[in-house]
């Protein structure tokens, strides 16, 4: 049962990181935000909390390559959820249990949570220097140019402090998405989309164009020459110095909480714009720093979503898609039908299972839900007749004919040495943003070249320039000598990858972007990797079903790795955590403190490296002993550990 469990929490865990790349970093999510937070509720029940925050939204990912990259002066962390009032009532418990407060009322800003693009601008004694995208939380793409194009960004501010980090989110009103849209050949999913494509735009007149609005709602790293004592005052300061702030409102209570909520879902669907939530800041900024943050995001700050949107249509036809491990996923087409201001033509079926469970036919009439105005899912039938088909889930995989398997809940064409959907989609996932990142071959351009006897394996994408006297790629339509260039030097560029995007890169089942870091930082080398066989089961985190998949990988695809390494330079992965000065030691505390809760005074050691253990050892490093201190004293003692008061753990703390 305890491995039923573990093995749960893994598939979790690497499911998640799927989606918060797709969400934070190529803007196109996979799955709805409901669909998403249930994931994560899911995670959470089978987790304690320490576990849940440690690597769960920790993922590593790189900015878009068309982009220097930025380095965040602080981390720009996601906020955790809540979806009911018992919820928020929880959370605010927890800041009380946090601080060893009881009874105590605080106040909160309200705000609307807008659907964008998260960005973040720095100021050197007023003047903008840089912009950049929020990317993976830690490094973002340097969009400087196309940020001074949108309206009201102050190129300069009066007043300002030496250094500062502002932070917001950008966006466009439904009215701008749907003229956008009206210019394309192939429209944005959403408003969030167009934002991130407006954004990155290379010509920066193109962003100019596209009206983009922002509203700034935080700050991030700031010099000692600027203060303030609450958030309220800090969104005074802000807009003084000439910013459009996010709307909000100063909340002493959670009736007061409750009633902003409310109010902001039932017009929701009036707001030129998306938004889905409303986010809750603890008003007093010195309780905030005492609180801190986990891994995920701030301890004083959370998000309430809103619930979905529904609407009524007609299932029309249902096409089963091919995925790149050969999962078939049934897709509905329906009759378009307008959801929150967003016209909704297809939504997921999800599986066979679902289908059953659904009692779905051709020709019903469905429920629809757009949660988190993302991708929509069929809920439920609501009206059936006659004159409704059965829905028939192929029995043979519909591109390469050859026959289904089903495994649990998934039903899968294993014919992946020849099925041409799924070759085709682990090429794109071989040059995908976590992976190679090869900008140039995008989707489109992967199937022309897969058509064309060009592009059959990922290692033609190596060999490509070398070929290219034979295949003059210059020569064909819609390229030119100057693109094949660029492609060529985004290839050669991307020869050198750190060890766990490679990994992730061979689009091996059941590894995503953390189990591809745990199996590189276990390795240490592709040699090593090569050389795998049930020895893989020694990585802590790594369950049996991955252990199977990637010792089965290796094993058939000996000669295809070797081939890759031989035309690009592996580079080892950087833990982070090394830098911190006292990773490896152990402290335990014991004992009363007179001003730090437990979980205070945790999250400060944890901070600094330390691991906290709950009990004393040989191993022990340091023990911080408070009144009342015990048994736990008197075996420190005898083993010659070192002893520190509360007030020299704060000092060390400073120092560090």
């Amino acid at each position: 049962m305890l491995k039923e469990k573990k093995n749960k929490i893994k598939l979790l865990k690497q499911e998640i990181e799927k989606h918060n790349t797709a969400y934070y970093v190529q803007n196109s999510p996979l799955i709805t935000d409901a669909e998403f937070d249930k994931l994560t509720q899911e995670y959470k029940k089978l987790t304690s909390e320490e576990e849940a925050t440690f690597d769960l939204f920790d993922f590593q990912t790189n900015a878009i390559s068309n982009f220097e990259k930025i380095k965040h002066l602080k981390p720009m962390l996601s906020l955790s959820n809540v979806f009911s009032l018992d919820d928020l009532r929880d959370f605010i418990k927890k800041i009380n249990n946090f601080l060893g407060l009881h009874n105590v009322n605080h106040s909160f800003i309200a705000e609307p949570k807008i659907d964008g693009i998260g960005f973040s601008l720095i100021y050197e004694n007023g003047v903008l220097k840089s912009g950049a995208t929020r990317g993976d939380g830690k490094i973002g793409e340097d969009i400087t140019k196309n940020i001074k194009t949108i309206k009201n960004i102050p190129h300069k501010i009066s007043n300002a402090p030496k250094l500062i980090e502002i932070r917001g989110e950008i966006f466009l009103t439904h009215l701008e998405f749907e003229k956008i849209n009206k210019t394309l050949d192939k429209p944005f999913a959403n408003p969030r989309n167009a934002s991130a494509g407006s954004l990155r735009q290379l010509d920066p007149e193109i962003t100019k164009s596209r009206n983009l609005n922002y509203k700034i709602y935080a700050i991030g790293k700031f010099s000692s020459d600027f203060s303030f004592k609450t958030q309220e005052e800090l969104y005074k300061k802000l807009h003084d110095f000439g910013f459009d702030i996010n709307d909000y409102k100063l909340c002493s209570s959670i009736n007061e909480m409750e009633v902003f909520y409310n109010d902001y879902e039932n017009k929701r669907c009036n707001i030129n714009y998306d938004i889905d939530g409303i986010v809750y800041k603890l008003n007093d900024i010195n309780l905030c720093d005492r609180l801190g943050y986990t891994a995920h995001g701030p301890r004083f700050q959370t998000a309430h979503k809103f619930s979905s949107i529904k609407a009524f249509s007609k299932l029309l036809s249902v096409d089963f898609q091919v995925g790149r491990t050969g999962n078939i996923t049934p897709v509905a087409n329906l009759t378009p039908v307008n959801i929150g201001g967003v016209v909704v033509k297809r939504a997921s079926l999800h599986n066979k299972d679902e289908i059953e469970r659904l009692k779905i036919k051709i020709g019903d009439e469905v429920l629809v839900e757009r949660a988190g105005d993302v991708i929509p899912k069929v809920l439920k039938v609501t009206k059936t007749d006659d004159t409704s088909t059965s829905i028939k889930f192929p029995v043979n995989c519909p591109v390469c004919s050859n026959p289904l398997v089903q495994i649990d809940t998934v039903t899968k064409c294993k014919n992946s040495l020849n099925c041409k959907e799924q070759i085709i989609h682990r090429i794109i996932h071989f040059v995908s943003k976590d992976a190679f990142d090869i900008v140039g071959l995008g989707e489109k351009q992967i199937i022309e070249f897969f058509n064309d006897n060009i592009i059959k394996t990922p290692y033609d994408i190596f060999t490509l320039e070398e070929r290219n006297q034979n295949l003059r790629l210059e020569k064909r339509e819609r390229f030119g000598e100057k693109s094949i260039a660029n492609l060529f030097a985004s290839i050669n560029s991307r020869r050198n990858i750190t060890f766990d995007r490679f990994i992730y890169s061979l689009g091996i089942s059941s590894v995503g972007i953390v189990n591809a870091k745990l199996i590189a930082s276990f390795f240490e080398t592709v040699e090593n990797f090569l050389q795998a066989s049930e020895k893989i089961i020694e990585i802590d985190g790594i369950g049996e079903k991955t252990i199977s998949e990637v010792t089965n990988f290796i094993t058939s695809n000996q000669e295809f790795i070797t081939n890759i390494i031989g035309k690009i330079n592996i580079l080892p992965i950087k833990n982070n955590i090394n830098n911190l000065p006292f990773v490896g030691k152990s402290i335990v505390f014991t004992g009363t403190l007179p001003n730090l809760t437990r979980s205070e005074v945790k999250y400060k050691a944890e901070k600094l490296g330390f691991k906290v253990s709950s009990c004393v050892s040989k191993n022990t490093n340091f023990v911080i002993a408070g009144e009342d201190a015990g048994s736990k004293l008197k075996n420190a003692k005898e083993l010659g550990i070192t002893i520190l008061t509360e007030k020299e753990f704060l000092s060390l703390c400073l120092t560090n």
